[in-house]
């Protein structure tokens, strides 16, 4: 079957594991799934897929999801097309920013993959989801949301060495964006993959990040403690 634009989703989130999560969810339905890591290259995938629905983070650090939605309501080819946004920074200023730029809804991280079934169901029209309509009606059960996030969790590990170099190389430099990039993408991650913890220091890190001073010396220790934590999930 050859499937038309409206069948598309598009995932547009700086995180890779979120963006695996959600094409996990959907892998045995006939939806395409399209994804990118930036706000940039996020509207030009719109422009060239003119998906159904747009799954959108906020935080992304060259051009965040914000600016995305702003530009693609003046955009008269893709301005109807719904945007949900996904994001672990739901405070109420993101909110409204979010809600003023023109998203349809805000949908907070870490989510249940049944309230993105859900959500997808009510902005794409079913029947273009037909042949595994069956599938999508019944709720995830627990043997599959554990094999998500198994492989979830593996993905993570096989990156994290690089995420862990660039941290360390960052503190080296005073690198604050570097950092902060990092530890909000992980801090999205840990929930998803059940390790609540990675969030929290992630949390703190982040928090820490944007005093007027910052303490390098708290900054390293509390990577550190990520670090173990992460080293003690891959023995």
């Amino acid at each position: 079957m050859v499937l038309k634009k409206s069948d598309t989703l598009l995932v547009v989130d700086d995180s890779d594991i979120t963006r695996q999560l959600i094409k996990d969810i959907f892998v045995n339905t006939n939806l395409k799934i399209v994804t990118c890591n930036d706000g940039l290259e996020g509207i030009k995938k719109v422009l060239e897929h003119k998906p159904a629905l747009i799954l959108l983070d906020l935080m992304m650090p060259e051009f965040d999801g914000v600016k995305m939605l702003k530009v693609i309501k003046l955009l008269d080819d893709v301005k109807s097309i719904p945007v949900v946004v996904i994001s672990a920074n739901t405070n109420k200023r993101n909110v409204i920013a979010a809600t003023e730029a023109g998203a349809d809804r805000i949908i907070p991280k870490p989510f249940d993959n049944n309230v993105i079934i859900d959500c997808v169901k009510e902005f794409i029209d079913f029947k273009k989801i037909e042949p595994n309509e069956k599938r999508l009606n019944e709720q995830v059960s627990n043997s599959e949301v554990n094999e998500i996030k198994n492989k979830l969790e593996n993905y993570f590990l096989e990156s994290f060495h690089k995420k862990k170099a660039m941290m360390i190389r960052g503190i080296e430099t005073c690198n604050i964006d570097r950092i902060k990039n990092i530890v909000h993408e992980i801090r999205g991650t840990g929930s998803v993959i059940g390790l609540p913890e990675l969030t929290q220091i992630s949390s703190v890190i982040e928090n820490k990040l944007e005093e007027r001073t910052v303490n390098w010396t708290e900054i390293e220790e509390m990577s550190s403690k990520l670090f173990t934590i992460v080293n003690t999930l891959q023995k």
